[in-house]
C-alpha cells in the first residue's frame, strides 16, 4: 500500500499507525507487516488463506478487503506522542570518523558539527538496509551532504549522515554515509526479546560522551 514516493512525517505517521493497528489486530493469514517511508507491505500466507476462503475466491481480493475495511478506523491523530530515545555518541577521532572531511565539505568547525548534530530530535521513519538500521531525519541543512562516491567499510555503532538523513550502522557493513561518531549502544541484538533497539515512529536525541565514557559503557554492557 503506497502513499507516494515522498519523505514526509505526516505520511509516515499514517503508515506507522496502519502497521501498529494490524500488528495488534492481524487478520487471519497475516504473517508480517513492514512499514517504510510512505508505504506498508503486507506479507500473508497465500496457501492458508486460500484454504480458509475456498478455491473460488481470489486471495489478493480478500486481503485487500480486510485492509480497506479497517482504514477508516485508523486515525493518525490518536497516535501517542513519539517516544524519545536518548543515544550517547562518542565523536572522538580515536574511533576513526569522518569529522575532518565533513568539516572541509561544510565549512563548519568540528565542534560546530557535533553541536548541530546533537541540537535536535530525529524522527525514525523506518528500519531497513540492515537489521536494526534506522533511517532518521531530518538533519540541519548545514549538515546535508551527498553520499560518498564509493562505499567503505563501516563498524557497528557508526552514527552517520547522508542527504537529509542520519542513521546508525548496526553491524559490520559497507556504507556510503559520512561517519560522525560511534555509539556503544547495540542497535541490533538477536538475543533480546525485541532485537531492534529502535522502531519506526520514535524520536532520537543524540548526546556526546567522551572516549572514556564510551569504553566504560561498552564494558558495562559486557558485564
Amino acid at each position: 500500500m503506497s502513499f507516494g514516493n515522498i519523505i514526509n512525517r505526516d505520511t509516515n505517521k499514517h503508515v506507522v499507525a496502519i502497521a501498529r493497528h494490524f500488528s495488534r489486530h492481524p487478520f487471519p493469514g497475516l504473517v508480517d507487516i513492514v512499514p517504510a517511508y510512505s508505504s506498508v507491505t503486507f506479507c500473508y500466507d497465500l496457501y492458508a488463506i486460500q484454504q480458509m476462503i475456498g478455491l473460488d475466491d481470489a486471495v489478493y481480493k480478500w486481503v485487500h478487503q480486510q485492509v480497506m475495511q479497517h482504514l477508516d478506523n485508523i486515525a493518525t491523530a490518536s497516535m501517542p506522542a513519539p517516544e524519545l530515545v536518548e543515544i550517547p555518541v562518542c565523536y572522538d577521532k580515536e574511533l576513526n570518523n569522518d569529522l575532518a572531511a565533513i568539516s572541509l565539505a561544510t565549512g563548519l568547525a568540528e565542534a560546530e558539527i557535533i553541536d548541530v548534530h546533537c541540537n535536535k530530535n530525529y524522527y525514525v521513519y523506518m528500519l531497513g538496509f540492515l537489521p536494526g538500521f534506522a533511517y532518521m531525519g531530518e538533519v540541519a541543512p548545514a549538515l546535508e551532504l551527498p553520499r560518498k562516491p564509493k562505499p567503505v567499510k563501516v563498524k557497528p555503532g557508526a552514527v552517520a549522515i547522508a542527504g537529509k538523513q542520519t542513521g546508525i550502522y548496526p553491524l559490520d557493513s559497507f556504507g556510503g554515509w559520512h561517519v560522525l561518531g560511534y555509539t556503544p549502544v547495540k542497535m541490533f541484538d538477536q538475543t533480546r526479546a525485541e532485537p531492534c533497539f529502535l522502531n519506526a515512529g520514535q524520536e532520537v536525541k543524540f548526546y556526546p560522551v567522551s572516549i572514556e565514557e564510551y569504553h566504560q559503557f561498552t564494558l558495562d554492557a559486557l558485564n
